[in-house]
């Protein structure tokens, strides 16, 4: 292979620059001196800018490498900073506000004819303050919790209150049994515990009380399965 001289690397990385910044090639001589650019000076940003698209690539690697692949069979929860485990045939996602949601035994339903229902389903939520504790903020989050997945509680009965760790994080649950006045029967859980972006993670679940709905222990393995996310 023939060495290149100088003039030669200068006039290609010329060439490239003009065609980068989508000028015509330049008549040799004269370069670009209706801009009052010399030869010598476009070269050199040619280099320039060749090196600076090299460092971006590389920069653009490192940062590939360091980001973590989402795990196999769970759902990651960005805003809180968890990963919950997706039990076996239930489906995931990581939605709106980076929230996970999981669910499973889709069928329509009355109470939502568009979208439809689910026999059991778990989502993730934030509240931004902390000033009332875990217990009272699960306590406070529950009805809600129930009124989203079932709609008007026509009564309730308490299955289950205490502390409870997730990811290493002390909080509280709260479950119910309820019955909607729909005449829908199912089980409802508020899960609060601190977040590392301030405030409480808040994890909901909903089980409708069907034989072919997933037993409510899997509730207990869904919590004891979440694990800290990055970040």
């Amino acid at each position: 292979m023939d060495r290149l001289e100088p003039w030669e690397i200068r006039d290609a990385v010329e060439d490239g620059t003009r065609a980068a910044l989508g000028l015509p090639r330049a008549d040799r001589g004269s370069c670009l001196k209706p801009l009052g650019i010399g030869c010598a000076c476009l070269a050199g940003l040619g280099i320039v800018v060749w090196f600076a698209g090299f460092a971006m690539m590389l920069h653009d690697l490192a940062g590939r490498k360091k980001e973590t692949p989402p795990p196999a069979n769970a759902v990651v929860d960005n805003e809180n900073k968890i990963i919950l485990p997706l039990p076996h045939g239930w489906t995931g996602e990581t939605g709106f506000g980076g929230r996970a949601h999981m669910s499973v035994g889709h069928y329509k339903c009355d109470q939502n004819p568009d979208s439809g229902c689910t026999l059991a389903g778990v989502d993730t939520s934030h509240v931004s303050s902390t000033s009332d504790g875990a217990k009272h903020t699960a306590e406070a989050d529950i009805p809600e919790a129930a009124e989203a997945s079932y709609g008007r509680i026509a009564r309730h009965t308490v299955l289950k209150s205490g502390p409870v760790t997730v990811a290493g994080r002390k909080g509280h649950l709260i479950r119910w049994k309820i019955k909607s006045d729909a005449g829908q029967s199912g089980y409802v859980q508020s899960v609060v515990f601190p977040s590392p972006e301030r405030g409480f993670a808040i994890i909901r679940f909903g089980f409708d009380d069907d034989p072919k709905a997933p037993k409510v222990s899997l509730m207990d393995d869904i919590v004891a399965g979440v694990k800290p996310g990055s970040g």
